[in-house]
């Protein structure tokens, strides 16, 4: 069997998912960020129609969207299983998946931490708008959470998908979850392990 190939950049929240997933497993992968091929090129397409990442080769299989590589990641492998077993855990796994890849990916990745990132000068009080209408997300997710993990009593893919968003966001404003006490919890969790220090952009 050959050794699994992720193409994507590291500094995306979606790839370290992928990443985190297989240090989890204790598979080993290599991280292609587009060396063998140019970004959105027609050979990129070939695996990925809308020439996104991460995109996963693993011997004859090609999977693109995040989720479905975990999935297979997970299933594949042996390892500690990252989908919890009982149903409505699974259940609240891909209930916060979606949430996350939807309204909080949305919310605090794409209109606050990528337009201050890509706009030095943005004006105080936007940058503080943007900053504000982020955390009400998360104080959101908070609100609807509880324990050390997103579902379950351990680390799932739920979780994975999470923690590179909390880290960027962490990085800007470091008293973002002031007062997120279960949120809080589940990054302290996230933070702490071997899959996030590995996979560190």
């Amino acid at each position: 069997m050959s050794e699994l190939i992720l193409y994507g950049y590291p500094v995306s929240t979606f790839v370290r998912t992928a990443r985190m997933a297989c240090v989890e497993k204790g598979v080993p992968y290599s991280l292609d960020a587009f060396e063998t091929f140019e970004f959105r090129s027609a050979v990129h397409r070939e695996l990925h129609p809308f020439a996104k990442m991460p995109v996963m080769r693993h011997d004859e299989v090609v999977l693109f969207e995040t989720l479905a590589i975990c999935i297979y990641i997970d299933e594949t492998f042996e390892g500690p299983s990252l989908t919890p077993e009982k149903l409505i855990d699974r259940c609240h796994m891909y209930q916060w998946i979606s949430t996350i890849n939807d309204a909080i990916y949305h919310g605090v990745v794409r209109k606050w931490i990528l337009p201050v990132l890509r706009n030095k000068n943005l004006a105080v009080q936007e940058s503080k708008a943007l900053r504000n209408a982020a955390r009400e997300q998360l104080v959101t997710v908070d609100a609807c959470c509880g324990g050390n993990f997103l579902a379950g009593n351990s680390v799932s893919l739920a979780d994975l998908f999470i923690a590179p968003i909390l880290a960027y966001a962490l990085q800007l404003d470091r008293d973002l979850l002031a007062g997120c006490g279960n949120l809080g919890n589940i990054w302290l969790e996230i933070s702490a392990r071997e899959s996030f220090a590995k996979t560190m952009p």
